[in-house]
C-alpha cells in the first residue's frame, strides 16, 4: 500500500512538472485496454501518460529503448524515437514475445496458429515442427540455439527450455502455484497474478507479493525494470517496478486520446 501512495503523490507532482513546460524523461511505453499505445513519462514513481502513439495494438514488448508491437495483422519494430523501422505481415490475433539476445527482435509465438517465429537476420521466420505438450502462455529469455517457454498442462504451468531451431524440448520443470497471466524476466524470475495479488518469484523460489486494486488480464514489459499490468477496468492500468529490494506498484493516470 505504501508504494502505491508514494507513486500517486509523485504523480501529482509530475503533473505540475509537466504543466511547467519542462520535459521529464521517457520511462516506457504501454498499451491500454482499447489498444492505444502511449509513452509514459517520468522517473520511478513519477509517471505521466503521454498522447496516443498508435491504435489497434494487441500485444507489445519494450524491454529496452525500442520494442516490438503486434497489430491485427503485422509485427512492427519501433526504435527509441518511436519510429517504425521494420514491419512484417503476421498471423491474426495476439502474440507472445520472448526476450531478445540482442536488439529488439525477440522470438514470437502466435497462439491462434501455433507458430513460433525466430529472427533470421532480415525478417522473422517460422520454426518447423513445434509440438509442445501444453498451451504456451509466455516466452522468456533466449540464447544461442535455445529459448524459454512456459506452457499450461491441465492446471499446472511448466517452464521449458526448447531448441530455437526445431522447437524440441530439452529440459522442463514444473512451476507449482504459479498462474496466468505470467511473465519471465531476463534473470529467469517469474511474475504472475494470483487472484488479487502480483507475485514476484525469484530463481530460488523466494516470493514477494503486492496487493492489486483491480483484476489484471496481461503483463507486458514497458522498458527496463518496469512492467505494465493491463487491467480489465477502463483505465491505462498499473506499473510494477522490479526492484530486488522493494518492488513497487503505482497507478497510471488517464492520458489524452
Amino acid at each position: 500500500m505504501s508504494g502505491r501512495i508514494v507513486c500517486l503523490t509523485l504523480t501529482m507532482l509530475g503533473l505540475a512538472w509537466a504543466g511547467s513546460g519542462l520535459h521529464s524523461p521517457e520511462l516506457g511505453r504501454v498499451r491500454d485496454e482499447t489498444g492505444a499505445l502511449r509513452v509514459i513519462w517520468g522517473v520511478r514513481g513519477n509517471v505521466i501518460p503521454g498522447d496516443t502513439l498508435a491504435d489497434g495494438v494487441v500485444s507489445a514488448s519494450f524491454w529496452g529503448a525500442g520494442g516490438v508491437i503486434k497489430t491485427a495483422g503485422e509485427l512492427l519494430v519501433v526504435d527509441a524515437a518511436g519510429r517504425v523501422i521494420l514491419r512484417q505481415d503476421a498471423p491474426s490475433g495476439a502474440a507472445l514475445f520472448g526476450l531478445p539476445r540482442r536488439g529488439w527482435r525477440p522470438p514470437v509465438y502466435f497462439p491462434n496458429t501455433n507458430e513460433l517465429w525466430q529472427w533470421g537476420g532480415d525478417r522473422w521466420r517460422a520454426v518447423d515442427n513445434v509440438h509442445w505438450d501444453g498451451d504456451p502462455v509466455a516466452l522468456g529469455p533466449s540464447g544461442p540455439g535455445w529459448l524459454t517457454v512456459v506452457v499450461k498442462r491441465e492446471d499446472l504451468l511448466w517452464k521449458l527450455t526448447v531448441s530455437a531451431r526445431t522447437g524440441a524440448v530439452r529440459r522442463q520443470r514444473p512451476l507449482p502455484g504459479a498462474s496466468e497471466p505470467l511473465l519471465v524476466t531476463p534473470q529467469g524470475s517469474i511474475v504472475y497474478i494470483a487472484g488479487d495479488e502480483a507475485v514476484l518469484r525469484d530463481r530460488d523460489g523466494v516470493e514477494r507479493r503486492l496487493s492489486l486494486p483491480a483484476p489484471v488480464i496481461a503483463i507486458e514489459p514497458a522498458a527496463g525494470d518496469w512492467l505494465h499490468l493491463l487491467t480489465a477496468s477502463p483505465s491505462p492500468g498499473l506499473l510494477l517496478r522490479l526492484s530486488p529490494d522493494a518492488p513497487s506498484l503505482c497507478f497510471l493516470p488517464e492520458g489524452k486520446r
